[in-house]
């Protein structure tokens, strides 16, 4: 029995301080793996990455949410999880901060290629707390806007 610790001991070893995983090691767990055994022989992709905290948005498709360099940033997504432009022009974000009493309040515009919604302002950590989400339908100078906007509230944590 010892001497059969000491021989796994010694390949787990072995293993460790090679740099890379031996490629019959890789085909074993490809292998037994039955998730990527279908996805091969189906061809199919996987489904396409939303950068930040995924928000759906029902028929609208879906948006991500995150912290970019210390400030919002919302993306835009459609049913199949593909970027497209923002829909919306505006959206206020309303959270409590941690770090003092009260609530924040903020207001996201478009980016100059209108793919994403973001903030001038910087965000102060911790990121972590309620955030309500209210996006902004826009209209013509002059014109009525119908309804008050989507809203959502997530539990962000960046």
């Amino acid at each position: 029995m010892k001497a059969l610790l000491i021989l796994i001991g010694s390949f787990a070893t072995g293993l460790m301080m090679k740099s890379e995983t031996p490629g019959y090691l890789v085909r074993a767990v490809m292998a037994a793996d039955p998730a990527s055994k279908a996805a091969k022989k189906k061809g199919e992709a996987e489904p396409a990455k939303i950068e930040g905290i995924e928000v759906s948005r029902g028929a609208a498709g879906f948006m991500g949410v995150q912290i970019v360099g210390n400030t919002f940033k919302i993306s835009f997504y459609d049913a199949k999880r593909k970027p497209i432009a923002a829909d919306v022009p505006r959206a206020v974000l309303r959270w409590n901060p941690k770090n003092i009493s009260g609530s924040e309040r903020l207001l996201l515009t478009r980016t100059d290629d209108g793919m994403a919604l973001t903030s001038p302002r910087i965000v102060r950590p911790p990121y972590l707390f309620k955030l309500y989400i209210t996006l902004l339908p826009g209209a013509a100078e002059g014109e009525a806007v119908e309804g008050s906007g989507e809203t959502h509230v997530i539990d962000f944590r960046g």
